[in-house]
């Protein structure tokens, strides 16, 4: 079995491969592979990703590369990377950001003693600085009310994981993901060092999109919310209230806008 597995969902980014895939192919830690699955891109991206894909096998580096069928969207696609991966520990990277430097998977192994997740810092790349986010929950309860709900932003055990996948056909699926997965886990850690690179440059991501924000209305994501508000009780209810709140807020603000 792998420590870990590097799940990464592609569509359309050409542009940010190639610094996530040397952030990876340059650690010092070998002892993971990468899961690359690609939801339909139509750009040049699959030239990059096979041109990886020989590297890393030259360093002994299993590369796996799906292409999905139908289109399955973030969620989706992260999940058919999940199922088809054999490492110990699973890390969800997007394509479209990278790792501070070579001995993110060391630090990140060492680390790590069994728990079901690990929490981690990251740096959100802006146009002029970078700025350091802090995620360090000292327990379980503190994790519920974080509000930093990125799936990059965590390292989950794969048999946890199975217990916790993406809902698909939505957008901000790795919204809903962070409260299915808060009722699964028992223990955590946090690294407390920055490990991600949050790409806040790239205009395509649903982060920066205010129509992609509007199409998850449009979509499931509320729905989703609610039927996962019927499963759970005490303070998780009270955090998926504060979400739907929150959610419901940005829209009204874009409707105010029309």
């Amino acid at each position: 079995m792998k420590r870990l597995s590097i799940v990464i969902p592609v569509y359309n980014n050409e542009e940010w491969l190639d610094k996530c895939f040397s952030s990876i192919y340059e650690q010092t830690f070998t002892n993971y592979e990468v899961i690359v699955v690609d939801d339909i891109s139509t750009d040049n991206g699959m030239e990059i990703i096979k041109e990886y894909q020989k590297r890393f096998s030259d360093k002994g580096i299993d590369f796996k590369v799906i292409v999905n069928e139908s289109k399955r969207l973030s969620g989706g696609t992260r999940n058919v990377g999940i199922l088809k991966s054999i490492g110990e520990y699973i890390l969800c990277i997007d394509c479209d950001d990278w790792l501070v430097d070579n001995e993110v998977f060391d630090k990140i192994d060492k680390k790590l003693n069994g728990e079901d997740v690990m929490f981690l810092d990251y740096i959100a790349h802006q146009q002029n600085y970078d700025l350091v986010m802090q995620n360090r929950n000292k327990d379980i309860r503190s994790a519920l009310i974080n509000r930093i709900v990125a799936i990059w932003s965590k390292v989950v055990k794969r048999d946890v994981f199975l217990k916790a996948l993406f809902p698909e056909g939505t957008l901000y699926e790795d919204r809903i993901q962070h409260f299915i997965l808060l009722t699964q886990i028992k223990t955590m850690c946090n690294l407390e060092q920055p490990v991600i690179v949050w790409n806040r440059l790239n205009e395509n991501s649903t982060s920066s999109s205010r129509n992609k924000l509007w199409n998850t209305y449009r979509g499931n994501y509320v729905g989703d919310l609610l039927r996962l508000y019927d499963k759970v009780d005490g303070a998780f209810k009270d955090y998926i209230k504060d979400e739907i709140k929150f959610y419901v807020g940005l829209i009204n603000e874009m409707v105010d806008t029309l």
